[in-house]
């Protein structure tokens, strides 16, 4: 994909900003529109060279003293827009292992999805449901589906891109929304458990294979194995925005039907051992159910702690810094003057405004003065460097 990039200096700022562009080989169609006190610098780019030129931008103090940058997703270019060809004499160089998107895109596919919604409730009990059932029939494809259907990767992420931007309010957001995500689900279980346990009697088997298969140390060992490369393979997935990693690493990873598995034998355990009549069958269905609960918790927490753990390794090896939002103040400051576009027209003012980092991402306000008045204005950016607005569908609950 490409993407069309707005950057917005004051005029004093301006021969450095364009001297860095020119000089960077990833900038394509450069130009530029000059006002009275700013200047609109426009160009293209390849999603994945666009985090080198962020940096190199950053360099000159592009989004952390002056300026913004507004990041536009293009779906095409006519005439198609192709890579430059190296100068004679000079070898081409193909991607890095370092190519992906800039930090704030990532910021922003990642932080839309870790809020504690009524969706991310309503998809943890739908696929709650679902795991239920498919370890009650011992289905695989059920069981699959679930895994699906479960957003409980996304709080992980949340927790794993926070840590490597030293960002607290998403960590400690990600971390409790994880928390409350698997305490709704190992209920859900329980619930299931609950009602399933009477037919116990009447022939339904119990454990399935599904469930032994996640309740036992074998499990731990094969969960390891599968969560590392799974944690590689969400971290490149979301630098890259490739959306058909993810799904796949959902499947692989299966974090969910073991918290579901460990609920309805937690309940099917207690059932056993204080409601069922005292047999010695009974008691041994009962302790059996316990250990293959305890079990599955545990391959739970084994997958969460590798999937963190490898996903982090993986934000570093892709050079995820922290966002200029999170070291101190960023955008235009106080002594800056910069020209701002009001409802897609091309008006300027001088203006003097800075942005606090602590605020709610929700409330950029820009608080202006001109001459004797003051001006309060609300910019909406779908991505931006100097401060961050983030567009949410579905509004958080916490």
């Amino acid at each position: 994909m490409v993407r069309q990039v707005q950057v917005q200096v004051p005029l004093m700022h301006s021969d450095t900003v364009l001297a860095t562009l020119k000089k960077h080989p990833d900038v394509i169609s450069l130009s530029r529109f000059r006002g009275d006190f700013n200047i609109l610098i426009i160009f293209k780019c390849f999603e994945k060279k666009s985090s080198s030129i962020f940096a190199a931008l950053a360099e000159v103090g592009v989004g952390e003293r002056f300026g913004c940058i507004d990041i536009i997703e293009l779906q095409s270019t006519i005439p198609i827009l192709r890579k430059r060809e190296p100068p004679t004499g000079k070898k081409r160089t193909y991607n890095s292992y370092t190519d992906r998107l800039s930090i704030e895109e990532i910021y922003q596919a990642v932080e839309s999805q870790i809020h504690l919604t009524f969706n991310y409730i309503a998809l943890l009990i739908v696929a709650a449901m679902i795991a239920g059932i498919g370890l009650i029939q011992n289905s695989d494809a059920t069981v699959v589906a679930s895994m699906l259907v479960s957003p409980l990767m996304s709080p992980i992420m949340g927790l794993t891109f926070g840590t490597c931007i030293k960002d607290k309010h998403m960590v400690s957001t990600s971390l409790r929304n994880e928390i409350i995500g698997v305490v709704i689900t190992f209920v859900m279980g329980v619930i299931i458990g609950l009602v399933v346990c009477p037919f116990y009697t009447l022939g339904v088997k119990w454990p399935t294979d599904e469930m032994s298969s996640r309740g036992s140390p074998l499990s731990l060992v094969l969960g390891a194995c599968i969560a590392i490369p799974s944690g590689a393979g969400v971290a490149i997935a979301i630098t890259g925005a490739i959306s058909s990693t993810v799904v796949g690493v959902a499947i692989s990873a299966a974090l969910l039907p073991p918290i579901v598995c460990s609920g309805m034998n937690v309940a099917f355990g207690v059932f056993q051992l204080l409601i069922a009549k005292a047999s010695t069958n009974d008691f041994n269905a009962g302790y059996q159910a316990l250990w293959i609960a305890l079990y599955s918790f545990l391959l739970f927490i084994v997958n969460f702690v590798l999937i963190y753990v490898v996903a982090m390794a993986f934000f570093r090896l892709k050079s995820i810094r922290p966002l200029a939002s999170t070291r101190g103040n960023v955008g235009i400051s106080d002594e800056d003057e910069l020209a701002i576009n009001l409802t897609g027209s091309v008006s300027s003012f001088g203006q003097k405004y800075m942005r606090d980092p602590l605020r709610d991402p929700n409330d950029i306000r820009l608080v202006s003065q001109f001459g004797q008045g003051k001006v309060i204005d609300v910019m909406d950016h779908s991505a931006s460097f100097g401060g961050m607005e983030v567009a949410r569908e579905d509004e958080p609950l916490l």
